[in-house]
């Protein structure tokens, strides 16, 4: 909410901005695990940092349920993005096309959202991450599609949330073509973790 309890500005300009934010979220797809640093991102809301926000405002809409983690809807969050991008919200992670979750409190939820079906593998949902770093340096090792050979990725995390993310991750390769497709965010920062990208411990 803005000082006076209205709905706030998204992006400064929906056209040019939601173009650079759509562009740099298509880049950090195309080469999973690599830091992408959104050039003209909204402001955060609420306990959402502005990456994820962008996230939400350029793939959202009317069609696809959005999961907050309860802790993440504080100042009205929802009610922006039901104005923002018009997505219904929903309170089963299950349900929802986009979850959002906090790495330090939502890993127990990651492991419940949708993967879709055999038969509707592109249903798996679209889950965002929110963690407390990214660094190019890390103890986390990538390999798959869009990788040429590995790369490596720090997220800011401890070891025993690493453990829980990489279990979780592991399972969710092994079910491809089904799963979930991750997004980690944070500050202005993105990066892409398709389900047909691999994650080891170094």
């Amino acid at each position: 909410m803005n000082g006076t309890g209205g709905i706030v500005r998204a992006f400064d300009d929906p056209v040019v901005d939601g173009t650079l934010a759509f562009r740099g979220l298509m880049q950090a797809q195309a080469n999973p695990g690599r830091i992408v640093t959104l050039s003209r991102p909204p402001g955060g809301i609420g306990g959402l940092c502005p990456a994820a926000f962008a996230v939400l405002l350029t793939l959202c809409d009317s069609g696809t349920p959005l999961y907050l983690e309860p802790s993440l809807t504080s100042d009205g969050a929802a009610d922006h993005l039901r104005f923002h991008a018009g997505c219904p919200l929903t309170e089963d992670p299950s349900k929802g096309h986009f979850v959002v979750l906090n790495a330090e409190t939502g890993l127990a939820i990651l492991a419940r959202v949708t993967r879709g079906t055999a038969d509707y593998p592109d249903r798996g949902a679209t889950a965002i991450l929110q963690v407390p770093a990214m660094s190019p340096q890390g103890p986390l090792t990538l390999t798959g599609p869009g990788i040429e050979t590995s790369r490596r990725l720090g997220l800011g995390i401890d070891a025993q949330a690493t453990a829980a993310l990489l279990e979780i991750l592991g399972e969710n390769h092994a079910l491809f073509p089904m799963g979930f497709d991750l997004f980690l965010a944070c500050g202005r920062d993105i990066a892409a973790l398709p389900r047909t990208t691999k994650v080891e411990l170094n």
